[in-house]
């Protein structure tokens, strides 16, 4: 995180994108860093200790409940029929795709995998609140350098020892990890600052799917029945609400050329509202 950090400076002066902060927006910035990186250690150590299907599904399952959760506490998000369908179909198709079992002696890290999953809905979903007043290269910039300063106060704590980057396989794995973060960290602010929290969280499940289309690809793992209409289940949920906001956007269109004549100017907002308050006024007349 703080080589990213290093690295996403040089562009963020360069590009004249950073701009000096408030203290409430500070605050969101340190909160949203801070719940990640809780997030992010424990996805890792649930990881450590349980199977992987078992993992993936309560991470996941963390991520679109806290998803839900935030987007009607932060933005008052209306839970519709479609959402709560879509919200069904992605628990089931995750449990499809995902070979999960329970261990009673694991329950300590199935809420460990859970309480990742929701901190990482904070994580991603809190970017609303400032994404609009701030460049995702700022925000991300701030993100990587408070994980790095979270990450060597954890590390000096625990007296881990440190070794120099080297040309080996791990030293390239971590490499490409930055890279990775650099690039998805610019999109989910990007993404989550033009959709609602809700329906975000549900495109966000479609990792879940990516990773059985790497897993049968790379690692030729075979695919079972049921993980495919499982995958298929998450796809139709991740869809279903953006299918209605088209549905819905093509209905305005359709209202707004029929108020407005072919050789008109393009009306403003105002003008359009005015002329269909008028035509629903003498409807009712």
């Amino acid at each position: 995180n703080l080589a990213a950090g290093l690295i996403m400076i040089v562009p963020l002066f360069w590009l004249k994108q950073f701009k000096p902060m408030t203290g409430r927006d500070l605050v969101w910035t340190v909160a949203r860093s801070s719940v990640g990186m809780v997030g992010l250690i424990g996805s890792f150590a649930s990881f450590l200790y349980l199977p992987m299907g078992t993992a993936y599904f309560m991470y996941f399952g963390g991520i679109i409940l806290g998803g839900f959760g935030l987007g009607k506490l932060l933005f008052k998000e209306k839970l519709t029929l479609v959402k709560i369908i879509s919200l069904v179909l992605a628990l089931v198709g995750m449990t499809l795709v995902y070979q999960v079992s329970f261990n009673p002696t694991t329950i300590k890290y199935l809420w460990l995998a859970l309480i990742a999953g929701l901190a990482g809905a904070f994580w991603v979903v809190s970017s609303k609140k400032i994404s609009a007043s701030y460049s995702a290269l700022q925000l991300n910039t701030l993100d990587f350098w408070i994980f790095g300063i979270l990450a060597v106060m954890i590390s000096l704590f625990q007296h881990e020892a440190w070794s120099w980057p080297t040309l080996t396989l791990p030293w390239m794995a971590n490499l490409l990890f930055m890279i990775m973060i650099i690039v998805t960290g610019q999109l989910i602010v990007f993404g989550f600052k033009h959709l609602d929290a809700q329906r975000g969280s549900l495109i966000l499940l479609l990792e879940a799917v990516l990773g059985v289309v790497v897993g049968a690809v790379v690692f030729h793992e075979q695919l079972s029945s049921l993980a495919l209409v499982g995958g298929a289940l998450v796809l139709i949920a991740a869809a279903l609400p953006e299918v209605k906001e088209l549905m819905r956007n093509s209905r305005n269109l359709a209202r707004l050329q029929s108020v407005t004549s072919v050789w008109d100017p393009i009306p403003d907002q105002k003008t359009v509202r005015k002329k269909l308050q008028s035509r629903s006024k003498l409807k009712t007349a």
